[in-house]
């Protein structure tokens, strides 16, 4: 069985519009379905869904308020692209795992999250690369103000010492 990228586009379109817990409950488990058709499957593209998936499924879980199958299923889909070589999508679900551990106060597994999402954008796009160079920034601005950033908004920081608009700190 595999996805037609029809599938997909609507298999997204319903996770960004359920709003009810029974709407997200009804995508979770067309999530839910993909997974368990495909899990035991060694070809490339249905590993693929499955990590896709899971990393779905863990957002559904994060909006229904079940932050322990929302990390269980943000730490499947990171392994399985990791898997399937694919690293750049394990550096992206990194970072909301990431997020959701500073939703939780669990600031020191965010950083290690963090740091995963330095190594896997590098080992997807080398090292000295601008994608790369963001994501260290990104763990940097986290370790000295233990907040989470997006690095192009990162103008004018007096603790990372960015000053962009070149305004000074004083």
């Amino acid at each position: 069985m595999e996805l037609e990228s029809d599938t997909y586009m609507l298999l997204h379109r319903m996770l960004g519009t359920a709003s009810t817990r029974d709407e997200l409950e009804m995508v979770r488990k067309r999530f839910q379905a993909v997974v368990d058709a495909k899990r035991a499957s060694t070809a490339r593209d249905d590993r693929f869904d499955v990590a896709w998936c899971m990393s779905c499924l863990a957002s559904i879980y994060k909006r229904l308020e079940m932050p322990t199958l929302a990390e269980e299923s943000y730490l499947c889909a990171i392994r399985l692209f990791d898997e399937n070589g694919m690293p750049g999508n394990s550096a992206g679900i990194t970072q909301a795992l990431a997020a959701l551990y500073v939703e939780l106060g669990r600031t020191t597994e965010a950083e290690r999250q963090l740091e995963e999402n330095v190594r896997y954008t590098a080992k997807q796009w080398g090292d000295g690369n601008h994608h790369v160079l963001s994501a260290q920034e990104e763990l940097k601005h986290f370790q000295l103000t233990g907040e989470m950033i997006k690095a192009f908004q990162h103008r004018w920081c007096k603790p990372c010492g960015v000053d962009e608009y070149g305004v000074g700190f004083d």
